[in-house]
């Protein structure tokens, strides 16, 4: 009998220790749940900032190449520019060019008036004498 008490004693240690373990795995199983609850909201929260991120970058991403087009743009205005400046100065060269020509010319035919004069001074003198 005693043996069977015994042996009921054990049995009834070891369903306490059961019940124990039992209730531990049960607290610690919570635990793990509500860390791996916790570890879920901190993914979500990071792909939203992810998300966040890349609509940034494809954000930024846009703007730099508007900036590049602009660039290109302006570039190429320029470019555009420097020809038509080069084209003025050419056509400013050979106004002046044109324009001392005509100077020049303009004191030739003035001389030649005066000359001219001179002259039909002189034959108007001549014939009245």
């Amino acid at each position: 009998m005693r043996e069977l008490e015994g042996e009921l004693d054990e049995e009834r240690k070891a369903k306490v220790n059961a019940v124990n373990a039992k209730k531990k795995l049960d607290a610690d199983l919570r635990d793990l749940e509500e860390q791996l609850d916790a570890a879920n909201r901190v993914k979500e929260d990071g792909i939203r900032q992810l998300k966040k991120y890349q609509q940034q970058l494809k954000d930024i991403q846009r703007d730099l190449d508007d900036a590049r087009a602009s660039r290109d743009e302006i570039a190429e205005q320029a470019k555009e520019n420097e020809k038509k400046l080069k084209a003025l100065e050419a056509d400013y060269l050979q106004m002046q060019e044109d324009l001392a020509a005509a100077a020049r010319a303009r004191k030739s035919l003035e001389r030649e008036r005066d000359e001219l004069q001179e002259e039909v001074t002189r034959l108007s003198s001549s014939t009245y004498v």
